[in-house]
């Protein structure tokens, strides 16, 4: 089954590790914009590494 996000934005919560960073790069992978959110600092670097390798556009955000 092909997906087709291009134009979609999706908000993914405990973006920067484990299940919710892997369901982040597959949305890039798809073609997604991505809201990353997650209460550690490490969000905005895994945010970098989807942005290199799938040029999308997305916006971390570190919140409690």
């Amino acid at each position: 089954m092909q997906r087709n996000f291009q134009g979609k934005t999706v908000v993914i919560t405990g973006a920067c590790r484990g299940i919710g960073a892997g369901i982040a790069e597959r949305f890039a992978r798809d073609g997604a914009n991505l809201v990353m959110v997650s209460n550690a600092a490490r969000v905005h670097e895994t945010a970098e590494q989807l942005r290199q390798c799938y040029q999308a556009d997305i916006l971390s955000l570190e919140v409690d």
